[in-house]
């Protein structure tokens, strides 16, 4: 479920019943406020280690996290993305997910080593979603700096097309335990 969801959710349950009046000696209540708005929600859903906008439609990785199990293997094993459709169609897209370094063959590279399905089938305009993505993506050669690209792409079976396209470059900065 969106976190604006539930964050309207737990304020409506929050909110006073007004069909009775307090009785004498009870605290009279207002409403909840909601710290941030859907407006304030989306832009930060905007911000991240790289942003990108095409045609209304932005994709902004977040955050990665890693383990290293051994001197030189490691494992990624989560992505933090957020996706925003401003753009006029409703999109149904899956996120799909590279990595690989300067020593990797081309083909290795151009392979996409999994997907990530995007909550929801239509994603209509004006939506938005911050997602924690688990991944298991194994990669050798720690010491050299990893590229990793997300690809926003239709998700229907019908057409495959690629909205937007972010790629972040990174080196394992400890490689004696997990970031």
């Amino acid at each position: 479920m969106p976190a604006i969801v539930e964050q309207c959710q737990q304020a409506i349950a929050q909110q006073p019943d007004v069909s009775k009046t307090p009785a004498a000696g009870e605290p009279k209540t207002g409403p909840v406020i909601i710290e941030n708005s859907p407006t304030d929600l989306k832009q930060q859903a905007k911000q991240g280690e790289v942003t990108r906008t095409v045609g209304g439609i932005t994709l902004a990785l977040k955050s990665i996290k890693y383990e290293v199990r051994g001197s030189d293997y490691a494992v990624l094993t989560g992505i933090q993305f957020a996706l925003v459709n401003e753009g006029s169609e409703t999109i149904s897209p899956r996120i799909a997910v590279y990595l690989w370094d300067d020593n990797d063959k081309i083909e290795n590279s151009a392979s996409e080593k999994t997907y990530i399905e995007v909550d929801g089938y239509a994603f209509r305009k004006d939506g938005f979603i911050i997602k924690d993505a688990t991944v298991r993506i194994p990669f050798d050669d720690i010491n050299l700096t990893k590229h990793i690209k997300l690809s926003a792409m239709d998700g229907s079976y019908f057409d495959s097309r690629t909205f937007i396209s972010i790629q972040y470059d990174f080196l394992i900065k400890n490689q004696s335990k997990a970031q």
